[in-house]
């Protein structure tokens, strides 16, 4: 009986060697793809953040040069304010081009790991921003009566995610 169990053993040893191989070399395999996406997807952001650099680069000086013609043209008042603004991109262009990407994004991370409300609030007042721009820029030639409905319901979501915003703000500070 002894010899029958060693042989059953050795058996079923055998069976899960071949398959233990097998699921390593999956593994392997699903690993090796994923690093090679993770470092595609960081070549490609890369590349993305070197050209918001230059642009932002390029919106700073004409901020800078609209400041500058208007002081010139006695139209000093927003001058001042053009000019911070021009400082402001220049800084962020700078941030950005010594930023690594992954760094960003775990400083991203991070963020919505502290302050998950603040986060989800400012993604979605974001994404609000950006449909705005999006749809601004549509060709459209008259504003119809569904789109000054909408207009009211993003204002309304607005005013409420500030409310939850300076609520949050609020108990945080109290704590």
């Amino acid at each position: 009986m002894s010899g029958t169990q060693n042989s059953q053993t050795s058996s079923n040893f055998e069976k899960s060697g071949p398959i233990t191989s097998l699921s390593e070399k999956a593994f392997d395999t699903f690993d090796e793809s994923m690093n090679a996406v993770k470092d595609q997807s960081e070549k490609m952001l890369e590349s993305k953040k070197v050209t918001a650099v230059h642009y932002l680069k390029d919106y700073a000086i004409a901020v800078q040069e609209a400041a500058v013609s208007l002081k010139e043209l006695k139209h000093g008042e927003a001058s001042p304010y053009l000019q911070k603004t021009s400082d402001k991109l220049a800084q962020l262009a700078q941030f950005l081009q010594n930023k690594s990407v992954k760094s960003m994004a775990d400083d991203v991370l991070g963020f919505a790991r502290k302050n998950p409300t603040l986060f989800v609030a400012g993604s979605m007042l974001a994404g609000l921003c950006l449909a705005r721009f999006a749809k601004s820029t549509a060709q459209q030639p008259q504003q119809s009566l569904n789109e000054a409905h909408s207009d009211a319901q993003v204002q309304s979501l607005v005013n409420a995610l500030d409310t939850s915003v300076n609520r949050q703000l609020d108990t945080a500070t109290k704590a």
